[in-house]
């Protein structure tokens, strides 16, 4: 992978999922260091695969931070003991600022990206449109809140 997006100039992001044999920041971490931290693999950073698991927000900033390349967004609840993916900020449950506050004070300056999750889209109800409004409204909110500043 590394010597193929060297010669593309082209940086492949992993991300570690839930329930994935790569589902954790450190994880992505081990293999990116036993590669010998090329700059041409970073990871992404989704804290809704790491929710309701043995771990925390600023241990998994800490991990994640030195090799992100970009941090998505979006929420996820707990239903009859199953996860479940909403769009960003919908649930409440979940401190965005707190989250951009961390990246930021680490020095962070990247893309932070809502995704719409397929059990968001695939409802029959969905729509795209207001599914970017309520992304944009939570997201600016949570911004706001950090006092990041924006471009």
């Amino acid at each position: 992978w590394t010597a193929a997006m060297r010669e593309a100039g082209v940086v492949l992001a992993i991300k570690p999922h839930r329930g994935g044999g790569l589902s954790q920041p450190s994880e992505a971490a081990w293999i990116i260091e036993h590669l010998g931290n090329p700059p041409w693999l970073r990871m992404v950073y989704d804290w809704s695969h790491y929710a309701f698991r043995d771990l925390s927000v600023e241990e998994t900033v800490k991990t994640a931070l030195p090799i992100t390349a970009h941090v998505v967004v979006k929420d996820i609840v707990e239903v009859e003991g199953k996860t479940e993916f909403l769009l960003p900020g919908e649930s409440g449950a979940f401190d965005y600022a707190r989250l951009l506050r961390l990246f930021f004070e680490g020095g962070y300056r990247g893309d932070v990206c809502c995704e719409v999750s397929s059990q968001v889209w695939r409802k029959p109800d969905y729509d795209a449109a207001k599914a970017a409004a309520i992304c944009y409204r939570n997201m600016a909110r949570a911004f706001e809140e950090a006092q990041i500043p924006r471009g």
